[in-house]
């Protein structure tokens, strides 16, 4: 029986330990996750994929190896065994947890991940999508300063029928850079730390955080565009709209391995047939943001009347 539980994603985790960012579940809730910690066990075959820190073996197992001592053994879509190294933080522990161990664990449940920040307007939630570096948190947090919700910062879980998007938890990356442009402050304390990556968390008040499912109304797909000479918003037809939420999958070649992608294929057909997709044009500079959230801001609007 774990000692603690977490609702995150739309999934209940259980573990023996403390997880301190994530939100507890409702008493009494089914663990559908299990979290264990200690030696984690790497299979003697031979991978059938290989990415970065990843080694997928089949279906239903996934091992993440880290340079610094991190493993971590995710089978079946249900149990995640976890070797964590002495004095690792708790937010780079959390990065690994919720970032290739749980894109893993989602792929083997058959639930894609969209690479995805959600805000909420108006109880209206709108999916900001992009590869890195494209400005998802920078634009949501600058949305968050208008008075949006976070829902979530990074891996958004949608049900493509429903449309029904599931709270994630209450912390956002940073790059300090950005940090500066939007009058935050971070915590040192917090890194991020996945490859060469040097974001900070900042944790989200609760009255900036949507702690519930909510319907999505729109997802917009963020792409710099240096002919742009202004931010635009351009509504994609629906066969496009099925291409650009399936190349924002993350880690995409896992689904090859599921099931040959035909999971996330329908997934992101059904989506697009019952949803608006945009992508948003901005010119290459992110002092720009604020355009961009209006745009957003507006189209919230209007998808929701």
């Amino acid at each position: 029986m774990s000692a603690h539980t977490y609702g995150v994603s739309g999934l209940i985790l259980g573990s023996p330990m403390p997880l301190p960012f994530l939100s507890p579940a409702p008493p009494d809730a089914p663990v559908q996750v299990s979290l264990q910690f200690g030696p984690v066990p790497i299979p003697t075959t031979a991978p059938r994929l290989i990415t970065p820190a990843l080694s997928v073996y089949g279906p239903r197992l996934a091992v993440v190896v880290t340079d610094f001592g991190l493993k971590a053994r995710i089978e079946d879509g249900c149990r995640v065994l976890m070797e964590v190294p002495p004095g690792l933080s708790d937010s780079v522990r959390h990065t690994w947890l919720f970032g290739p161990v749980m894109v893993a664990l989602l792929h083997q449940r058959g639930t894609p991940p969209l690479h995805a920040s959600v805000v909420v307007l108006k109880d209206r939630a709108i999916a900001l999508a992009g590869n890195g570096g494209s400005g998802k948190s920078s634009t949501a947090r600058t949305l968050m300063q208008r008075g949006a919700r976070l829902m979530v910062d990074d891996q958004a879980i949608i049900d493509s029928l429903t449309h029904m998007v599931q709270p994630c938890f209450p912390l956002i990356k940073m790059w300090p850079h950005v940090a500066e442009m939007t009058g935050d402050r971070l915590d040192p304390g917090m890194p991020v730390e996945v490859g060469a990556t040097r974001k900070l968390y900042m944790s989200v008040a609760d009255q900036h955080y949507c702690s519930q499912p909510r319907p999505l109304a729109a997802v917009v797909l963020l792409e710099w565009d240096e002919n742009a000479a202004a931010p635009r918003l351009e509504r994609l037809t629906q066969p496009q709209a099925s291409a650009a939420l399936h190349q924002m999958i993350l880690r995409p070649s896992l689904a090859q391995v599921h099931d040959g992608g035909r999971t996330v294929f329908s997934w992101a057909t059904r989506l697009a047939q019952g949803l608006p997709v945009f992508r948003l044009h901005r010119p290459n500079d992110a002092t720009r943001v604020a355009e961009a959230a209006a745009l957003v801001e507006c189209l919230a609007e209007e998808v929701g009347g």
